[in-house]
């Protein structure tokens, strides 16, 4: 039989406010942009939301509804696992973004699609309290355990797949794809324009040691230090207070207070408008699994300043869309951005490809294409 109702569990608000919600907030426009093609094949989506945000339910078009899972502190996977199985009998695969409430899944008769979001394994390795490390082992466990009952596998990135190849665990008859993550429709509607005097540096992310805000700090100072008048906005919330007051503490000594602003998080609407109002965008990150910041500043068409790492490698192709940079280094980081603010020829240029890469690759709808096409691919393999 030919799938036909398809749950997803994800984080899913009306209001997000970053991170997973985001992912699923413009996962659920894309299918709705693709009623056409839910309809020529049958097929049906609920979204199931563990966000408090959720409605209690809504639907968002002919073939897509979102429902609210009641959520109790300590019972999330109960409440999840009766609820998935009060409607066993219309649900014919399950694409599950939670780890915990697909062990209740995987170990029951309900084909699975996971999509790993996070490389736990490596971000154990950058974290610093125990607590937190412990919470990635476990992680790391669950994972390691479910992988292999996997009815289909879904990974944000090549980098990912990679990695799991490189460990030994890479499951070649699972049914497995790169489904990158979406962005927020409005960002392809910011219009072009040139750098402005001075320019404004944008890089939002959460201020902890993994996203190096410091390390561009740094290269802010050897800026100011050549002549360049340029300002920077950290925009994200506090996730680790003592780098927080690291990055205050060096902002007092280096005189920066006139030209770097911290934003402690925004609203997913409000953070188009700093886009736009945004010059550069630079991510100076250590370690990504996908690294939304890059396929959202290159769908506004501003020219991206990113680390040469391996999820980013995957998005940019250097000095083309966009340029990469050593995230260690604060004279190469300060160099490339130089770089930019003195050709506008080079800005105009990175920021116009970008922009096309990015509507052919990390728009809603077409992003949502590849998940329907790969809910039928699974469906296949398992009628074989």
């Amino acid at each position: 039989m030919p799938v036909e109702n398809v749950i997803i569990i994800m984080p899913y608000s009306e209001k997000p406010i970053g991170g997973r919600e985001t992912v699923a907030y413009n996962t659920v426009v894309g299918l709705s942009l693709n009623e056409g093609l839910l309809k020529e094949n049958g097929l049906f989506i609920e979204i199931l939301s563990l966000s408090k945000r959720s409605p209690g339910f809504k639907r968002v078009a002919e073939r897509v509804t979102v429902r609210r899972v009641p959520v109790f502190i300590g019972v999330n996977d109960l409440i999840m696992s009766l609820r998935l199985l009060q409607m066993k009998g219309k649900l014919d695969l399950l694409h599950d973004n939670d780890l915990y409430s697909c062990f209740f899944s995987c170990s029951s008769d309900i084909p699975v699609v996971y999509t790993l979001h996070s490389m736990f394994w490596k971000v154990k390795t950058m974290t610093r309290l125990p607590m937190l490390k412990l919470y990635h082992w476990y992680n790391i466990r669950k994972f390691f355990a479910l992988y292999p009952r996997l009815r289909g596998f879904v990974a944000i990135s090549r980098a990912i797949i990679n990695e799991l190849k490189s460990r030994g665990i890479y499951e070649e008859n699972i049914p497995t794809s790169v489904i990158e993550n979406p962005v927020n429709v409005d960002l392809f509607k910011i219009p072009e324009r040139e750098i402005s005097d001075p320019p404004t540096i944008m890089y939002p992310a959460l201020i902890r040691p993994l996203k190096n805000q410091l390390t561009l700090l740094r290269a802010i100072k050897l800026l100011r230090e050549e002549g360049f008048r340029v300002n920077l906005e950290l925009i994200g919330s506090i996730k680790d207070m003592k780098y927080y007051f690291k990055i205050r503490k060096f902002i007092k000594e280096e005189g920066l207070k006139d030209s770097v602003r911290i934003v402690p998080g925004v609203s997913y609407d409000t953070m188009v408008k700093y886009y736009a109002r945004s010059d550069i965008v630079v991510v100076p990150s250590l370690q990504e699994s996908f690294g939304m910041v890059v396929p959202e500043a290159m769908a506004a068409g501003r020219p991206i300043v990113a680390s040469n790492i391996p999820a980013f490698r995957e998005k940019i192709e250097n000095r083309r869309d966009g340029i990469l940079i050593d995230p260690k280094d604060p004279e190469d980081i300060s160099e490339k951005i130089g770089n930019i603010i003195n050709s506008y020829s080079l800005q105009r240029k990175i920021a116009r490809r970008a922009k096309r890469k990015a509507v052919n690759r990390w728009h809603p709808k077409i992003v949502a294409r590849k998940l329907i096409g790969f809910y039928l691919e699974v469906s296949m393999e398992g009628n074989t």
